[in-house]
């Protein structure tokens, strides 16, 4: 998740620097107060629609733990204040860093 993030943050950039209007989500100064809120979003728009489809095409898996994971990642996540879901969620995790200490991470 770190990458993606990296990712959005340095398009954030480039359309701050063309003087576009940046997309929400990827101004690396927000990262913090808006990571539970797109995390949120990306388990439940992405996560857990993927493990439901994986154990639809392989109904013997036993793909339970996924998913339960995703819950309780949500859980976590929605509504929670930003200060402590990044530590609760992923210890010791640094969110929106420059892109030297996000890859040095990964």
């Amino acid at each position: 998740s770190r990458r993606v993030a990296e990712e959005f943050f340095r398009q954030g950039e480039a359309e701050r620097r063309l003087g576009l209007e940046v997309t929400p989500g990827f101004d690396r100064s927000c990262a913090e107060q808006l990571w539970p809120e797109r995390n949120a979003a990306f388990v439940d728009f992405v996560v857990k629609p993927l493990f439901q489809a994986l154990q639809q095409c392989a109904p013997d898996s036993d793909l339970s733990p996924c998913l339960d994971g995703a819950a309780e990642s949500m859980e976590k996540l929605v509504g929670a204040d930003w200060r402590t879901a990044i530590h609760e969620v992923v210890p010791g995790e640094s969110i929106g860093g420059n892109a030297t200490s996000a890859n040095a991470q990964s």
